[in-house]
């Protein structure tokens, strides 16, 4: 008995009827020196935060006993673990800032407010549970205005880097 032939409906290659499509990528956006810069700082940022997350939640209960009591009244402050909290969240958010920075992804402008909401809860933090007293209130309010300048100007650049990156 001889082997049956398998019709053939059409007789081109496999693939003929098969048209490659273009790859979807998003554009790529050249990153300013100014972003590198600041993407590179956040980086090296975050690893203080994580490692120092770490080591104030490691801390001996105390300091040596040649110790000034006022460096031990701040020891005690700095030690707790809602300092360690703040310093992962303070790495956490600068991480996620660098890489948003460093990407030129369009959500850097959150990004970067999240980082600086978070500094500035460990301003307040500190400010409320610090032992020792700022000398007078012109010098808490000139630091105050200080940071919140500084904290202006990268958020403004960074705001401006966003638009550009979500064009």
């Amino acid at each position: 008995m001889r082997p049956r032939r398998l019709v053939r409906l059409y007789r081109g290659p496999l693939n003929a009827g098969v048209r490659a499509q273009p790859l979807m990528a998003t554009p790529q956006i050249k990153r300013p020196a100014g972003a590198t810069v600041f993407a590179l700082l956040l980086g090296w940022l975050s690893l203080a935060g994580f490692l120092n997350s770490f080591i104030w939640w490691t801390l001996p209960a105390e300091l040596p006993a040649q110790a000034l009591p006022r460096f031990q009244a701040m020891f005690e402050a700095t030690r707790s673990i809602s300092v360690s909290v703040l310093a992962f969240l303070y790495g956490v958010s600068a991480l996620t800032t660098s890489i948003a920075l460093w990407r030129m992804r369009p959500w850097m402008r959150e990004a970067m407010t999240c980082w600086v909401l978070v500094i500035l809860g460990i301003f307040g933090y500190l400010f409320v549970n610090w032992p020792i007293r700022p000398r007078g209130i012109l010098e808490s309010l000139m630091v105050l205005v200080v940071t919140l300048l500084l904290f202006g100007a990268m958020w403004l650049y960074v705001a401006r880097q966003s638009k550009q990156a979500a064009l």
